[in-house]
């Protein structure tokens, strides 16, 4: 039971998640395999913070610097890697149609299965499909109906 209200919140948050969208390339979703030392993806982070120097356009530079520099200090709250990885989304999330009306969110997830790869990605909407694709069900069995009319095949998935 209180496996399934996990799920049943993790499935909301990514619905949340897949909801938000940024101006630019301005979110930042991060995946942290289980055995990464969580201080080399900090070094990392910081020479991504230096390359987000050249963005040209002046707010998204800020935007992107910003969430960078939040993720390093929210990562440093962790002496390692939980047993199922962590991944990491942040950006700046717009509250109008104006820009500058901009506010940098933060959210950190501790997925049910590990996470397979270190990934850093920049773009206009988070990247969920890893984790979208832990949520599907894994159970599935394969259904079959004959008579002398035919036959039906179907697959059932889920308990």
């Amino acid at each position: 039971m209180l496996e399934q209200l996990a799920m049943y919140n993790f499935r909301r948050l990514l619905e949340n998640l897949k909801s938000k969208r940024g101006r630019g390339t301005e979110l930042i979703s991060l995946y942290i395999p289980p055995g990464r030392n969580i201080y080399d993806v900090i070094k990392y982070l910081r020479q991504e913070y230096d390359q987000a120097g050249n963005i040209k356009d002046k707010l998204t530079r800020k935007n992107v610097q910003s969430a960078i520099e939040s993720i390093i200090q929210r990562l440093k709250l962790y002496r390692k890697v939980p047993d199922n990885g962590l991944v990491v989304f942040c950006g700046a999330i717009p509250r109008g149609s104006e820009r500058g009306t901009e506010k940098i969110e933060i959210y950190v997830v501790e997925p049910p299965e590990p996470v397979q790869s270190f990934r850093y990605i920049c773009d206009h909407e988070f990247y969920l499909d890893p984790l979208l694709d832990m949520t599907k069900e894994k159970k599935a069995y394969g259904l079959i109906v004959m008579d002398r009319g035919g036959a039906t095949i179907a697959v059932l998935r889920g308990s």
